[in-house]
């Protein structure tokens, strides 16, 4: 059985209207996301989501301090569990358990997203199973010699 871990998403209410994607590991590690063009509901759903830089993390109030949005007042949009499928530099696989950020998710940080000043990532609903995904990479790393 994988271990799971919280997530939150917060709707922003500000001039320039974004959710934030929080993914809360064990020792008060977060890692956050800002998605300007809502959540992807629909299987097959892309966003841009710019990560937040862990240094402006508040861990004693849980604050993250957003100078260019000017934070203002937000709501808890969803929050529940997810499972870790993949994790590591550029990919994270997860799947999510919430009332509204329900399903399978990939945060993918593309070759052109790696080199701003804020790394710009990808967040997809995926049509297929975790398992699926992780053995048809499996099967192309194969065919193409890799």
């Amino acid at each position: 059985m994988r271990e799971t871990f919280r997530f939150e998403v917060r709707k922003h209410n500000t001039p320039c209207f974004y959710y934030s994607l929080m993914l809360h590991y064990p020792e008060n590690q977060t890692r956050s996301w800002n998605i300007y063009n809502g959540i992807p509901e629909l299987t097959g759903q892309r966003r841009l989501a710019v990560q937040q830089s862990n240094a402006c993390r508040d861990k004693e109030t849980d604050i993250i301090s957003n100078s260019i949005n000017n934070e203002g007042d937000y709501t808890i949009w969803d929050e529940g569990q997810f499972q870790l499928e993949t994790k590591n530099k550029i990919k994270i696989l997860l799947r999510a358990e919430g009332n509204k950020f329900n399903g399978n998710y990939i945060l993918l940080n593309p070759s052109w997203g790696r080199w701003t000043k804020r790394k710009i990532w990808v967040l997809e609903k995926l049509r297929v199973s975790l398992s699926s995904f992780l053995l048809k990479q499996e099967s192309s790393k194969e065919w193409d010699g890799k």
